[in-house]
């Protein structure tokens, strides 16, 4: 990871502060990028902040990332802020982007046709992380966590465990509930839009400060994506070929795959519900890490 100095997340999040590397020279981007480029995934780029200051990274750094990344054929995912960011990341040769943008006039859908065009023109991927917005706008509030458990995404139980987190109704760093609100609800607004345009849309839950955890945030995910409009096809090469392919990967069943595989008797692209219907699960093929089963069983 990428950022600033002292840009996101170095000073607010101490367990991934040591991940993130602190830039403001283009050439030692380039050397940095290049190091362990062998032994990453993917990179990642926090390009979020005011133009010029310290704490965001300088467009020349992130395009030398970008380059030697690229030269080693590996993918770079953007964090953005605004639509500056976002167009000036596409520019750059981003192959993702993450997290939905903050929208100067909420009310016109005019930037997110422009934004569309542009993603799509240039084969870039979107990854609006709803689910995060929506975590953050809705902190504390305790109605929301009750509608999860209606909606099957929590339990009575979970809600004690998820008031009780010392982030809960705490107002999170760099992210106002307020732009929060407006950066979900903009979103749910212009995805359909974006979709209709060409835009590969992918799945990101990104944090679960406010579910049972990650695997149920992106559950969640996929539910807000098809409540915003995205066909359940799309929606689920959302959470699973277009996922694989920002990062550089291939979506396939096969030995070695990292993935879990949940298996249904009944058919998702009727009904996305199905996925957190635990009378559908037939069962579960895990990834050698801890998975779905902890959450979704209780």
């Amino acid at each position: 990871m990428f950022t600033g100095v002292k840009g996101w997340p170095i000073l607010a999040d101490p367990k991934r502060a040591p991940i993130a590397r602190q830039i403001d020279d283009a050439d030692v981007a380039y050397r940095q990028a290049l190091e362990p480029a062998d032994q990453v995934d993917f990179i990642k780029c926090i390009y979020d902040g005011e133009p010029g200051a310290p704490d965001k990274l300088p467009f020349d750094a992130l395009k030398a990332i970008v380059a030697a990344a690229h030269e080693k054929d590996k993918k770079v995912l953007v964090h953005v802020h605004e639509r500056g960011d976002l167009e000036e990341a596409v520019a750059a040769g981003a192959d993702g982007i993450e997290h939905a943008f903050q929208p100067q006039d909420p009310g016109s859908t005019a930037e997110a046709r422009d934004v569309a065009a542009l993603l799509a023109e240039t084969n870039t991927c979107y990854c609006p992380t709803l689910v995060t917005w929506e975590q953050l706008a809705h902190n504390g509030d305790i109605g929301c966590l009750h509608q999860l458990v209606d909606d099957g995404f929590a339990t009575h139980d979970d809600i004690p465990e998820i008031t009780a987190r010392p982030i809960c109704g705490s107002e999170f760093p760099r992210h106002s509930a307020q732009d929060s609100h407006i950066r979900f609800d903009y979103a749910m607004r212009t995805l359909g839009l974006m979709h209709d345009a060409g835009v590969r849309i992918s799945a990101g839950s990104d944090v679960a400060l406010l579910m049972p955890s990650p695997p149920v945030a992106l559950l969640r995910e996929l539910h807000l994506l098809a409540k915003a409009g995205l066909p359940l096809p799309a929606v689920l090469a959302a959470g699973t070929r277009h996922s694989a392919e920002k990062i550089g990967r291939q979506a396939t069943i096969t030995v070695g795959s990292v993935a879990d595989a949940l298996l249904l008797d009944a058919d998702p692209y009727a009904d996305i519900t199905h996925l957190i219907d635990r009378s559908r699960h037939i069962g579960t093929v895990r990834a050698v890490r801890p998975s779905w089963g902890e959450h979704l069983a209780r």
